[in-house]
């Protein structure tokens, strides 16, 4: 299936108002969220939160049928969901993505993944995930982080 991936600054002073809105789609929203995703072809989506040198930015990767349609459909979208969901965008983001960055530590937010009836959730493995830093040029440091339980941030307690 063809993929999307990008990169997305996070304003700042507003990393917390991000978290709480991932939350808000991922939990209150969440039957809304996926009829927006549905409109949009998407099938599977990851979001992490990666920590640069230039502050907070937001990582997604959404599989998806039509990846050169995936933004002027919502872009265009007049659903009431879209278009506050847009607004959020916007208010966390601004207007422009940012480019990827070539290392950084990133830690896993928001996963969405579409279930056919019958279908079971596939677990992740480890090589897997490791193999997604890689995609992104992430530092491995962060895939330890999450198997290990050893924080790679210098000041953090171990």
């Amino acid at each position: 299936m063809p993929t999307v991936a990008f990169a997305a600054h996070i304003l700042p002073g507003r990393e917390e108002g991000w978290r709480r809105f991932m939350q808000e789609i991922s939990e209150v929203r969440s039957r809304e969220y996926e009829g927006c995703r549905r409109r949009l072809g998407v099938r599977n989506e990851s979001v992490w939160l990666a920590r640069t040198g230039e502050g907070e930015t937001a990582l997604a990767y959404l599989e998806t049928d039509k990846p050169d349609l995936l933004i002027s459909r919502l872009a265009s979208s007049d659903e009431p969901f879209d278009v506050w969901l847009k607004g959020r965008l916007v208010e966390f983001h601004g207007r422009g993505l940012a480019r990827m960055p070539r290392k950084a530590a990133a830690e896993l937010i928001f996963s969405y993944e579409d279930l056919q009836e019958g279908d079971l959730p596939v677990d992740r493995s480890e090589q897997a995930t490791r193999d997604t830093y890689d995609a992104y040029g992430l530092s491995t440091d962060a895939a330890e982080w999450i198997f290990r339980g050893a924080d790679p941030r210098p000041d953090a307690p171990q």
